[in-house]
């Protein structure tokens, strides 16, 4: 479908981090003030449930399974903000960070993974809870902070 065929050019065109993280800044950001603006109890129980299966998985040190659901927190997020071109494309931009993810846990220890993905979760509880609140502003705000500090990790390891 349109999200294979999506995946298809962007892998082939050699997208760069820096041009996926420019994207994911501009784009995430309004969804996730679209999902405090928009969500419905639905939705928020459906995060919820994410957030604590994502936390269960770091606690018994699976990584790689946690980081193949990251991609599910950013896809949740963009249906709570009732936007079909920004849910599918959500999935895209996830199915293309999550082999960049995958290959940067497998050169990590597992101290650096426990880390890592601890860092992840706060921060998706962060955006959560002003998604939860309603509070545009701060969604927008702490699903910057996630995109810049995501950036910053790996190009120190790249």
């Amino acid at each position: 479908g349109v999200e294979q065929s999506l995946e298809v050019v962007l892998q082939t065109s050699r997208v760069t981090l820096d041009e996926l993280t420019e994207y994911r800044a501009q784009n995430d950001t309004a969804v996730a003030r679209w999902a405090a603006l928009r969500h419905t109890r639905a939705d928020i129980a459906a995060l919820n449930r994410l957030l604590t299966e994502a936390a269960v998985l770091v606690e018994s040190r699976e990584f790689e399974e946690f980081v193949a659901r990251d991609v599910d927190f950013h896809s949740r997020l963009a249906k709570a903000g009732k936007n079909e071109v920004a849910y599918v494309m959500a999935k895209v931009m996830s199915n293309l960070s999550a082999p960049i993810m995958l290959h940067f846990l497998l050169q990590q220890t597992e101290a650096e993974n426990l880390d890592m993905c601890t860092r992840i979760l706060a921060m998706h509880r962060k955006i959560y809870e002003a998604v939860r609140l309603g509070d545009a502003d701060a969604a927008e705000a702490a699903m910057d902070y996630h995109i810049q500090v995501f950036h910053n990790d790996l190009n120190q390891k790249y």
